[in-house]
């Protein structure tokens, strides 16, 4: 494995571990589904079949995932 695929891999098991934090801690359930669907991106899920397990529409799947990225 190249040293960039290993940065990716460790950059996304660190956002994982930060969202499923998160997700703990958060009591707004708006909050959780966003972090519910960033989590599922991030584990190679498409927009698709995220918005088909959370019973959303695919552009707000989207929407979450740059919302969520864009606040780090």
């Amino acid at each position: 494995m190249n040293n960039v695929m290993k940065n990716t891999v460790e950059y996304n098991n660190k956002a994982i571990l930060e969202l499923q934090a998160a997700m703990k801690k958060t009591k707004n359930i708006r909050m959780y589904k966003r972090y519910s669907v960033v989590l599922k991106h991030l584990q190679g899920f498409q927009n698709k079949v995220i918005a088909e397990m959370e019973g959303l529409e695919e552009h707000a799947v989207g929407s979450y995932i740059k919302s969520i990225k864009s606040m780090g």
